[in-house]
């Protein structure tokens, strides 16, 4: 039997780009192989500081007391020869670490453990000494990532190869498509999703040098929009459901991913899926991902805005690679990444 143990968040419930809506997948399509826990978020949105500080403080306390029954559980049930995977290993205030420790040592070598850590090596980094990496990954049998930047992260802190194996963010195109055929509109649209080691100042920067683009901007609860009051060419959207998120999407011709890091991102998964071409950062796993026939790596602003001044100009380019995009998605479907854990 394979357990997948997966954490839910508030804010994503139900979306069909997270890890519970993959192991949800996975165990749909295999219920006989395949035991699912979901670990529901405690958290709470609340404007009070002082009550969210509180939040952050005991939320390790009880996390550490759901995985403690989650443990119980799985000495009760799981036997010799099962797998565990850990889809949240190496977050900070859900640090599965203290779940993982209990198995190995109830379980010792009867077991296999899988951590998958999903965090950039920027974040990692600023988070962890690498005494704190090295205790905390030691009791995986194998650490998962999405990306090989954050294999070879892990791989420098100490971490021996054999024991970090490289996989991609998976997509859902039986969700994520483009309606309707392929068109290009009067005005080239420019879509910008995901809030995870973004620079804000350096994208407005990219929309006020660009007066003849329209860009969307998905800014989820975040409050940016006093980096764009000159700029009268954006719309700002805050927090969405999936649906209308979606239909935003299939508005625009181009999908902006200027990142500070990335290991493997489902903001540039499923921009392929739903025949983007995207224009990111060339940094960390990108090129895992995006090839020079569907995207524009870029180092600096003047790249960003000669890419978005390229499309512009040339809609023949743009629509071919809006359709290199569409069929690049499917090297990170659904079923490429069932195909690899049922393998392990």
């Amino acid at each position: 039997m394979k357990y997948l143990i997966c954490q839910e968040w508030k804010n994503t419930k139900g979306n069909h780009a997270g890890m519970v809506h993959l192991c949800k997948l996975i165990y749909k399509k295999n219920p006989n192989d395949y035991q699912l826990i979901i670990v529901p978020d405690i958290i709470f949105w609340v404007s009070n500081k002082a009550l969210v500080s509180f939040q952050f403080k005991v939320q390790p306390f009880i996390y550490n007391l759901i995985y403690f029954f989650i443990a119980l559980k799985l000495l009760i049930k799981s036997k010799k020869g099962d797998s565990i995977f850990l889809f949240e290993y190496l977050l900070k205030e859900r640090n599965q670490y203290f779940l993982a420790r209990i198995l190995k040592f109830f379980f010792n070598k009867k077991i296999t453990i899988y951590g998958l850590a999903h965090l950039t090596p920027v974040r990692l980094e600023a988070m962890y000494t690498q005494q704190e990496l090295l205790k905390y990954t030691s009791p995986l049998d194998y650490n998962l990532t999405l990306g090989s930047s954050l294999t070879d992260y892990l791989i420098s802190k100490g971490i021996t190869k054999e024991k970090v194996i490289t996989t991609f963010h998976y997509v859902d195109t039986a969700y994520y498509f483009p309606s309707g055929n392929q068109s290009i509109s009067e005005y080239l649209t420019v879509i910008i999703m995901g809030m995870q080691m973004r620079d804000f100042g350096y994208i407005a920067e990219i929309v006020k040098k660009s007066p003849n683009v329209k860009f969307i901007l998905c800014s989820a609860l975040l409050k940016i929009e006093n980096y764009f009051d000159e700029c009268n060419n954006i719309i700002i959207k805050g927090f969405m459901p999936e649906d209308e998120l979606k239909e935003e999407m299939n508005k625009a011709d181009i999908s902006l991913n200027l990142m500070v890091d990335t290991v493997g991102s489902n903001v540039i998964t499923t921009s392929m899926a739903m025949a983007l071409v995207n224009i990111v950062t060339n940094v960390g796993s990108v090129k895992d991902y995006c090839s020079t026939e569907n995207s524009f790596f870029c180092n600096n602003l003047e790249d960003y805005l000669e890419s978005i001044n390229i499309l512009n100009n040339d809609r023949e380019l743009l629509l071919s690679m809006k359709n290199y995009s569409l069929k690049q998605s499917r090297l990170f479907q659904f079923e490429n990444f069932y195909t690899f854990i049922n393998k392990l």
